[in-house]
């Protein structure tokens, strides 16, 4: 899935639920808290596993700045910066959606009664591009990852925007560490090699 699906299907999920009674405790599908709530739309829409409350969720997410915000991305709150209460999910337009004591509705995030504590992202929201050398050309490749989803022994989706896929089809692989390097191997006979480290930053 591309970051744009991902964010796509974040959004059509939770706007789904809005008008969902709150529920404390909840984790749906008929009732919600509020990190109840993002937990069930990330592993729906993402199959994303996030902590169970608020503070861990904030913790276990990557931090980002208010100027970097995009549609999927957290919203916490609290009395102060240290503390994380509450929590929504951003979708443009400085709005969110979240499980309050009224239920799940929309609403700006610059409400008066909100104070916002800290902002994160679950998810990298960008393709990640990678080269292997090809192991009989000594050519390199790249390759668009989508969704950091390239893990060692994991069966995968690839697109590379060179080489011999410069039309963009698609194709099944693998990467298999083989000492210092990884070893791409794919369905249809090909393989390329890359050292560990380069590897090691798409994870």
């Amino acid at each position: 899935m591309s970051a744009n699906s991902i964010q796509s299907k974040i959004l059509q999920i939770a706007k789904s639920k809005i008008g969902t009674p709150y529920n404390y405790g909840g984790n749906g599908p008929d009732g919600y808290d509020c990190s109840g709530f993002v937990q069930y739309v990330y592993k729906l829409a993402a199959k994303k596993d996030l902590p169970r409350n608020t503070e861990l969720q904030y913790q276990a997410t990557n931090k980002i700045n208010d100027n970097k915000l995009r549609i999927g991305d957290l919203i916490f709150f609290g009395k102060n910066n240290n503390e994380h209460t509450h929590i929504g999910i951003y979708i443009g337009n400085r709005e969110m959606i979240d499980a309050q004591l009224n239920g799940v509705k929309q609403e700006s995030i610059d409400e008066p009664w909100w104070h916002i504590s800290g902002y994160s992202r679950p998810l990298d929201f960008q393709d990640k591009r990678i080269n292997f050398k090809h192991s009989n050309k000594n050519k390199e490749h790249t390759f668009i990852v989508k969704m950091n989803h390239l893990c060692a022994y994991k069966d995968i989706n690839l697109k590379a925007n060179n080489g011999f896929l410069n039309k963009g089809r698609t194709f099944q692989a693998r990467v298999v560490k083989l000492g210092s390097l990884k070893r791409l191997e794919t369905d249809r006979g090909n393989f390329y090699t890359a050292d560990s480290k380069s590897v090691a930053k798409i994870k």
